[in-house]
């Protein structure tokens, strides 16, 4: 119940030790983190975009209807998410993770009008050019089968720094978002 400081994510300071982090952080150190010889690793972080979810599509569409309005345009989804798990190797789970993160959970602007979960194209000098789709089903399929398998998640293209979400040091996140903070956010 308490709130900590994080700096990378994996070593945690209280309130109090905000000056601590910030000295601990210019020395390279953890010393002064409430957690110095046991970092914390987000499991969903690192796990490999690559592995199979075996949720089913009747659970992941109620787990997303748990957290979310009725408007959401993340209702409804779970068989296009482990549909296209199936078919391009993307998990659906991560996938979902992926659009609650960069669509507020289905009710951001791009998603309401322009039926775009991922913000894809969606870049941070004109947010405007993020593609439309004629349905959310086409924008599950172009973030699996295009984005990830062919892209992000494919050794050979200039975007890949490994298979998982990951932080702005390695995964998909190093070229995916600008926020450092997306891969932990996603996951």
């Amino acid at each position: 119940g308490g709130q900590y400081y994080s700096y990378d994510g994996h070593y945690f300071y209280t309130t109090d030790k905000y000056s601590a982090m910030l000295n601990d952080y210019r020395n390279n150190s953890r010393g002064s983190s409430v957690n110095p010889g046991s970092p914390y690793y987000n499991y969903f972080q690192y796990l490999p975009m690559r592995s199979a979810s075996a949720y089913s599509p009747a659970s992941m569409d109620s787990m997303i209807a748990s957290e979310t309005r009725a408007e959401s345009k993340m209702r409804g989804i779970g068989t296009s998410l482990m549909s296209n798990q199936n078919t391009y190797g993307v998990n659906g789970l991560l996938a979902a993770g992926v659009a609650a993160n960069e669509s507020a959970w289905g009710n951001s602007n791009l998603a309401l009008t322009k039926n775009n979960l991922f913000g894809l194209n969606a870049v941070d000098s004109n947010p405007n050019d993020a593609y439309s789709y004629s349905d959310i089903n086409s924008c599950i399929k172009d973030f699996t089968e295009t984005y990830m398998s062919k892209g992000y998640l494919n050794p050979k293209d200039w975007r890949y720094f490994g298979g998982f979400l990951g932080d702005k040091a390695s995964g998909i996140g190093v070229k995916y978002a600008s926020d450092p903070y997306w891969g932990e956010k996603a996951a």
